[in-house]
């Protein structure tokens, strides 16, 4: 992949690094960057900006933390714009859960706002293709012991993935996604529950989506909602 070839000015001395910052952004805002496109190297970004490379390096450091960029190691590496910046939300839900500032019973709260209306969307716009995929995950998911738990949450991550991409508005699936990494990222740390229920209700949840029945995938994600909140809530 080829570099971006950006059209940046010299930065100015005052607040540099944020200057630096604010210009990606723009070239974001602009399209000129897009997604996944490799930022060209610090040398060369630090003579067309006019600083020094620790200053561009402090400014990719503000960006990696927005969650606009992400940097890779490697022949390959360097620093890339992001696909999406749900990794920064989801860390700081759950720094927050951490201070205190943020509960499991908030998460949940707005997982569940947030999921039945993606339940209900999917109703409506999911493909039987897409609900083919569900009842597959679900399949292979059973065939995983629950004592491989970090193979199991991986194969529950795919068919929420599936499920929030039923609903067809990548918007949706920008909003669900850091609550559902900071779930993840919850439930890996604590263990797995005495008795994983979530098999029987995202059966019964597929079985909803192929009913067209809203109603119905929305008491669903309530009751999966509910037993979130009640295998773990002592455990935080």
């Amino acid at each position: 992949m080829l570099d971006a070839n950006l059209n940046l000015r010299p930065a100015r001395s005052i607040r540099a690094i944020e200057d630096i910052a604010d210009q990606i952004r723009e070239q974001l805002r602009s399209g000129h960057l897009r997604p996944g496109q490799r930022l060209p190297p610090e040398r060369e970004l630090a003579k067309q900006l006019g600083v020094g490379r620790n200053t561009v390096r402090e400014a990719m450091t503000m960006l990696e933390v927005a969650g606009l960029v992400e940097r890779r190691l490697g022949s390959a590496g360097g620093a890339f714009i992001t696909n999406s910046n749900s990794r920064a939300v989801a860390e700081r839900i759950s720094d927050g859960m951490m201070l205190g500032r943020i509960s499991l019973g908030d998460l949940v709260e707005a997982r569940l706002a947030l999921e039945t209306f993606i339940a209900r969307k999917a109703c409506k716009s999911g493909t039987l293709e897409e609900f083919d995929a569900l009842e597959a995950n679900i399949e292979r998911t059973a065939r995983i012991p629950l004592a491989s738990w970090e193979e199991r949450l991986a194969a529950y991550a795919e068919f929420l993935a599936i499920f929030i991409g039923a609903a067809h508005n990548p918007l949706l699936g920008d909003l669900a996604k850091p609550l559902i990494e900071s779930t993840r990222a919850l439930v890996s740390r604590i263990g797995p529950p005495k008795k994983d229920e979530f098999l029987t209700f995202r059966r019964k949840l597929v079985a909803a989506l192929r009913a067209r029945d809203p109603e119905k995938a929305s008491k669903v994600v309530a009751k999966t909602m509910e037993y979130i909140q009640d295998s773990w809530s002592s455990r935080v």
